[in-house]
């Protein structure tokens, strides 16, 4: 049998696949109690950040016409790894929104971060080097 002839071989289910004996009444269904939802120590120690921004960010929001709203939210809810949080702590954080970069600097202690700057992506990567040629 082709591979083609196969896949199109089942049919749509159509209701008599279980006889009417393997039918339970519709109480009877879920008649086993349901265990206790234990829910797991970091769901509920997950914190939410103050976020602040510093006057040169302020600008930068008015001047790329980017909504602070979608900053906060990605930075409440803390972005950073496991790893970059418990191993480097209070940081500078650098990361991409859209068509912008977003850098600041967590104070895991005050529980605080302040966004220090937004730039375009072109804007950074001329910043950083990247993406630029070399004139030899």
């Amino acid at each position: 049998m082709k591979e083609a002839e196969f896949l199109n071989s089942r049919e749509a289910p159509d209701g008599e696949e279980t006889s009417l004996q393997d039918k339970k009444p519709a109480g009877s269904i879920n008649s086993q109690p349901v265990p206790a939802v234990t829910v797991p120590n970091w769901v509920l120690n997950s914190s939410s950040l103050n976020v602040v921004f510093n006057t040169n960010a302020e600008s930068q929001l008015q001047e790329l016409q980017i909504e602070k709203n979608s900053i906060v939210d990605v930075l409440k809810a803390d972005p950073r790894s496991v790893y970059l949080r418990t191993k480097y702590g209070s940081q500078i954080y650098t990361f991409r929104l859209g068509q912008h970069t977003v850098t600041c600097k967590f104070d895991d202690q005050n529980t605080t971060v302040t966004v220090l700057q937004i730039r375009d992506v072109e804007n950074f990567q001329d910043f950083t080097g990247e993406g630029c040629s070399s004139a030899e």
